[in-house]
């Protein structure tokens, strides 16, 4: 089994506020959720208002198909959120 995780980190210069940047967020993890069926969580600068670090898990039999989706999700970030996504890792974990 291959667990394979995508660390994506986002600036985000118009989140004044901790409220406003929980949106952002919202908003991220959502589209990521509804268009790959993953787990995705806020991993990190939990209290800044203009950083996030948003990790996703998937898990697959083999490291090529986990690799095909983690590609894609790094895909579909690029495109939806160009102006605030900041860097972009991967991790995979033979178990």
């Amino acid at each position: 089994m291959i667990v394979g995780i995508v660390i994506i980190d986002f600036y985000i210069p118009d989140a004044l506020s901790l409220k406003e940047k929980r949106h952002y967020v919202r908003s991220i993890k959502d589209k990521l959720v509804s268009n790959f069926k993953i787990s995705v969580s806020e991993v990190d600068f939990h209290d800044s208002w203009q950083r996030s670090r948003i990790g996703a898990a998937v898990v697959g039999v083999d490291k090529e198909g986990v690799n095909q989706v983690l590609n894609s999700i790094v895909k579909f970030s690029e495109k939806q959120w160009p102006d605030i996504l900041f860097d972009v890792s991967l991790e995979f974990l033979n178990i």
